[in-house]
């Protein structure tokens, strides 16, 4: 389920999506466009959508993701902290190289669970 058109009107015309699909193990999440200041309050909304859904495992697939900087990971990292204040395990798949690379500067590969 798109949640474009759920979101509050200041945050719709940043350069991001995502996409919410529950199940009945793993609630994905797939994100797309560019992840930044610009744009980190849409993940925030997005996580208050899923921790409306069951599943104990939470997967960001980030395939699709243009760019993330140092808000991005901030954004990413405050997901974590809340899915997992709620008993939910957060995992990263499709993460790109330019992602990834970053995830190893900042030294967040071992807070962030890439899948």
């Amino acid at each position: 389920m798109p949640t474009e058109g759920r979101l509050p009107s200041e945050l719709a015309g940043a350069p991001f999506s995502a996409r919410v699909a529950p199940d009945h193990t793993v609630t994905v999440v797939r994100l797309s466009g560019e992840l930044d200041m610009a744009t980190e309050q849409k993940v925030a909304h997005v996580v208050d959508e899923v921790l409306a859904t069951r599943p104990d495992v939470v997967r960001f697939d980030l395939s699709d993701l243009r760019f993330c900087d140092a808000r991005g990971l901030a954004a990413l990292l405050t997901a974590r902290h809340r899915l997992q204040s709620a008993h939910r395990r957060l995992v990263l798949t499709g993460v790109p190289a330019p992602v990834r690379r970053l995830l190893a500067v900042t030294g967040l590969q071992d807070r962030l669970e890439v899948g």
